[in-house]
């Protein structure tokens, strides 16, 4: 069983993405697992885990509970970073300034 490649490094089957909606990766990516770690989780929107816990806490980011795990379902945080998504038209200078006052 060595010289297996374990299921998380294998490229999901057509029947799969059809069944998860999920799109091929990058060529030398892995997928993301189809439940993921609050560190995971972190780690793909490129935030410290402290404020995903607060996301998850305030109910902004999905999330479910496994005894005392958290875990995020990755359709869940997909859609949850399309409906993040804002688009701006324009020099970023006419672009909102953020909540914590960043001049971007």
């Amino acid at each position: 069983m060595s010289g297996s490649t374990p299921p998380w490094k294998r490229p999901a089957s057509s029947e799969e993405q059809a069944r998860t909606g999920s799109a091929p990766e990058q060529e030398g990516t892995a997928p993301l697992p189809r439940l993921l770690t609050l560190a995971e989780a972190a780690k793909v929107l490129r935030i410290g885990r402290t404020s995903a816990y607060e996301r998850v806490r305030s109910g902004e980011l999905p999330a479910l509970r496994i005894g005392r795990a958290i875990r995020i379902p990755e359709p869940a945080l997909r859609d949850w970073i399309d409906r993040k998504v804002t688009f701006h038209s324009g020099p970023p200078e006419s672009w909102p300034v953020g909540s914590r006052g960043w001049d971007w």
